[in-house]
């Protein structure tokens, strides 16, 4: 049996990325809140029946409609191209010019651990949208801190009332998840669109051992 050798390194990274993340999370959230680009955005949100309590409670944000914003916004705090790229917050250019947000014009929802921290996020393209092609949902890709197969969305959240309730309520999407606490159903977790995992029962488990599913009722 091979025992995985962690280092110091490896520590000091995955901590750098999870400051990142938590870095970008504020920007896009003050971004939604202050910002004139993100004027028709407020009112989306107001129109998705997403109060100011929900947004903060899940805090919701907007990637603006820019090419290199919060690229540059993180560089001002220290982080490097190599660093942000690898965090899978930015795209290098074809020319390899520099980099570019990896996510524009979007929703922005991060995707937060078992213990609150920010790992990545999930984009939700807006309606009008200039990009052709765009998928309506876009998440970060897989690094050192966010493996789709391990996180459940809300799991932070639902811990306790998981617990108290004694069972778990999985559905597909997370603005499911931020609908049912908005209807004060609290012990619901997301799959974030992929399949249910080894690794996500065993998470699971820690908590309960029923589980609800409610996924949509497509094919």
């Amino acid at each position: 049996v091979e025992i995985p050798r962690y280092t110091a390194t490896d520590t000091n990274e995955k901590q750098r990325l999870i400051d990142m993340h938590e870095l970008a999370r504020k920007y896009f959230r003050k971004v939604l809140m202050e910002s004139s680009l993100a004027v028709t955005v407020r009112d989306y949100v107001t129109r998705r029946g997403i109060n100011d309590e929900l947004a903060e409670k899940f805090s919701i944000g907007f990637a603006p409609d820019t090419w290199d914003s919060l690229v540059g916004f993180l560089g001002t705090r220290g982080y490097s191209a190599t660093e942000i790229e690898k965090a899978g917050l930015a795209l290098r250019r074809k020319d390899g010019s520099g980099l570019y947000d990896r996510f524009r014009n979007r929703l922005m929802i991060p995707l937060r651990d078992q213990h609150g921290n920010t790992v990545g996020f999930t984009g939700r393209v807006m309606p009008g949208s200039t990009e052709k092609e765009s998928a309506k949902y876009m998440n970060s890709p897989e690094t050192q801190i966010y493996h789709k197969g391990r996180l459940l969305f809300g799991l932070d959240l639902a811990k306790q009332a998981i617990k108290q309730e004694g069972r778990v309520i999985i559905v597909e999407g997370n603005l499911d998840v931020v609908a049912s606490h908005k209807a004060g159903v609290e012990n619901v977790v997301a799959s974030s669109g992929t399949a249910l995992t080894e690794e996500h029962l065993a998470l699971l488990k820690r908590f309960t051992k029923t589980i609800v599913f409610s996924f949509d009722a497509d094919a």
